[in-house]
């Protein structure tokens, strides 16, 4: 009985630290804080003749991540329910462009943890191409180091 207490503890307490060890640090590069969301876009958009015809609210949950970065958040909320007694808030935003030479449309959709970006999505239709390319290459200028996933409608 005595050995199986035993490895049990350990096992807890391995959990334990690795919640604190991964729970603290930011969420992938997490460089770029919210308030700075909506000029980055606006100049991404600038870049490839795109402007911003509308910005709304989404679910977070509706804004997909890597498999990692999930995990890490999932991680974070758990640390910093078990520190500080409340999870941290995330949320969703939508970013409608429009071009300007062809009215081809994008989402930009953005992930918020905390007051942090941790995700970034463009939708797409299937129509241009090499302009959805022009816009990403200038979205990774913007919020360099990020993963940012596509994603195309019909």
């Amino acid at each position: 009985m005595r050995p199986k207490l035993t490895a049990i503890i350990f096992v807890l307490m391995g959990l334990i630290a690795t919640v604190a060890l991964l729970g603290q640090g930011t969420v992938g590069p997490a460089s770029i804080v919210h308030k700075e969301v909506a000029e980055r876009i606006r100049n991404s958009a600038a870049r490839v003749n795109t402007v911003v015809i509308e910005k709304s609210e989404v679910s977070p949950w509706s804004i997909e991540l890597p498999l990692h970065l999930e995990a890490k958040i999932i991680i974070k909320q758990i640390y910093w329910w078990l520190t500080e007694g409340y999870g941290v808030p995330e949320y969703g935003e939508e970013y409608i462009l429009r071009n300007e030479r062809n009215a081809e449309v994008f989402r930009c959709l953005v992930r918020v943890f905390g007051d942090h970006v941790v995700g970034i999505t463009i939708v797409r239709n299937l129509s241009d191409n090499a302009l959805s390319n022009r816009l990403m290459d200038a979205l990774l200028k913007e919020f360099p180091g990020y993963i940012i996933l596509e994603k195309q409608y019909a």
